[in-house]
């Protein structure tokens, strides 16, 4: 069905009723009786180009409550919306005023016969004209992670190169034909890694992830629009390398974050947890070893010596990231410092250690980093970050490596150029002033229990 008029006016009329009630909200107190009613909402809806509409409710003194039937919500009254895709669509509203909100609601429909989006691009890129074929880009960091939101998919773990190798991940193919036809195959190793708890192929319990044989799965793939939002849809009981949940063995659907020939980044979301995915082009090799920085000590310019350092650690468990009270940080020293952490943290950035420093660097200079860690148990996934006070985002240096038990692990970074980072001062309500400038940030979240990492020989100087 499509819509002709320019004007489409819908009132929803109780059939018990013969006059509208009218809506109220100049009451000082509040007043239940005096609550919208739904049968009384009276909507709106002004058609544009382009399949846009805006949403008006006619009810005085009352305010709507839209919800489209993409997840998406609006409490403004005269949104403007658009539906990229021909289609059928719903609309569910609600109204409230300053004695509550309505108990139930409206849904209205709309329909539309013609779509202002092309997936051409994306299309050609994916199945490359006629069938292309995909892997996890081992080599990326982030090729695998999760967090608590779609915008946020890496928050609470972030894979670093290989950092599943040896599972039965890196050998998995995806082939995307132009016919709409998607292929998953297992590799040569026959293998599917699965995350814990997911249960579909019988093995809802243990505490780590499995791998299972999965044969060959056929399918099929679109893009879509759902809002403004691009998606890619493979049909159910279909996988991507890494099956995260149940619920995305039911529903496949990834949000399409980038679209490249070199790289594609997708991201599987639900109301509990989103995981992220890089795809490379199938048959990228893995990134050769890189030679180990080397690290030459410049006396003159370290701008750490004699640097004082105000500190500070979070510490936190589960889920719920409930705090921990436990960690002592002791500074032994000659530059040597421990990180005692006797109860274990699950999730990265649960475990946090930073030395704030009045230390400043120019953008026209170049400089190096060093530090050694040792740590008593393994600890993976460790970030090394060296940022900026105020903001947090000017970054220096951004990395993630493993501590093995009982080995020093040494870290350099090079030639660090094209950062700003001046001294930041704040005054506080109280008069007093605190400054800052370069920060040194560690986290060992994921660490076992009686954990102690020794911190030693930490340099930032002027290179030479």
């Amino acid at each position: 069905m499509t819509i002709m008029k320019t004007i489409i006016k819908y009132i929803a009329i109780a059939a018990s009723s013969v006059a509208l009630y009218g809506c109220q909200d100049d009451h000082n107190d509040i007043n239940p009786a005096a609550r919208p009613t739904a049968s009384d909402i009276d909507v709106e809806f002004t058609m544009l180009d382009s399949n846009k509409v805006v949403f008006n409710l006619l009810n005085p003194q009352c305010n709507p409550i839209w919800y489209f039937d993409d997840g998406t919500q609006s409490t403004v009254n005269g949104v403007t919306k658009q539906f990229l895709m021909a289609g059928d669509y719903s609309v569910e509203i609600k109204m409230y005023n300053s004695n509550g909100i309505c108990d139930g609601s409206i849904v209205k429909q709309l329909s539309f016969d013609k779509t202002y989006a092309s997936f051409d691009n994306e299309t050609k890129i994916l199945t490359g004209d006629s069938e292309a074929s995909w892997q996890i880009a081992r080599n990326e960091t982030g090729h695998l992670g999760c967090g608590s939101s779609a915008e946020n998919p890496t928050e609470w773990w972030c894979g670093t190169p290989n950092t599943k190798d040896g599972t039965g991940l890196y050998d998995d193919k995806f082939t995307f034909k132009s016919d709409g036809t998607y292929i998953y195959n297992p590799g040569e190793d026959g293998l599917t890694y699965i995350n814990i708890g997911t249960s579909v192929f019988g093995k809802g319990t243990g505490t780590d992830d499995y791998d299972i044989p999965v044969g060959e799965i056929t399918g099929t793939w679109k893009f879509e629009y759902r809002g403004t939002q691009l998606y890619l849809v493979l049909s159910s009981h279909t996988i991507l390398g890494y099956l995260a949940a149940d619920s995305q063995w039911e529903a496949p659907e990834f949000i399409v974050k980038q679209v490249s020939g070199k790289k594609i980044t997708l991201v599987w979301s639900s109301n509990e947890i989103s995981w992220q995915y890089i795809l490379e082009p199938f048959g990228t090799q893995p990134a050769q070893p890189q030679d180990k920085p080397v690290w030459e000590y410049n006396q003159e310019g370290d701008l750490t010596a004699g640097a004082t350092f105000a500190t500070t650690t979070f510490y936190a468990h589960g889920e719920g990231w409930a705090g921990l009270s436990t960690n002592v940080l002791t500074d032994k020293g000659n530059g040597v410092w421990t990180y005692s952490l006797p109860d274990a943290t699950d999730l990265q950035w649960q475990a946090q250690l930073a030395y704030i420093s009045q230390i400043a660097v120019s953008a026209d200079k170049k400089y190096d980093y060093h530090v050694k860690l040792l740590s008593t148990t393994d600890v993976s996934n460790v970030t090394i970050k060296v940022t900026d006070t105020k903001s947090d985002q000017i970054i220096l240096v951004l990395a993630n490596v493993d501590l093995e038990a009982g080995v020093e692990y040494e870290f350099t970074s090079n030639d660090i150029t094209d950062i700003e980072i001046p001294v930041d001062t704040k005054t506080g309500e109280d008069g007093s002033t605190t400054t800052g400038a370069v920060k040194f940030v560690f986290d060992f979240g994921g660490n076992p229990a009686n954990t102690v990492i020794t911190l030693s020989e930490m340099v930032l100087q002027e290179a030479k």
